[in-house]
């Protein structure tokens, strides 16, 4: 698999596992995942700057998303 998913985020297989663009940036400039997920500073899907990615949950990009209303 490579290319976009259905919400515009860059998809491609990395280490035998299909992964999003934007964690595989994050791990390959900081050494470890995005866990439990890669969120974006910049709400730009594709977007593969790995200092827009930040660590956080479900309850953090909603928090995140509700904040930048």
């Amino acid at each position: 698999m490579r290319g976009k998913n259905d919400k515009g985020y860059g998809v491609f297989r990395f280490g035998g596992q299909n992964r999003s663009a934007h964690c595989v940036a994050y791990f390959l400039t900081y050494g470890e995942w995005p866990e439990p997920f890669g969120l974006h500073t910049c709400d730009n899907p594709p977007c593969c700057n790995p200092k827009h990615v930040f660590p956080g949950t479900h309850a953090d990009n909603a928090a995140d998303r509700e904040r930048k209303g």
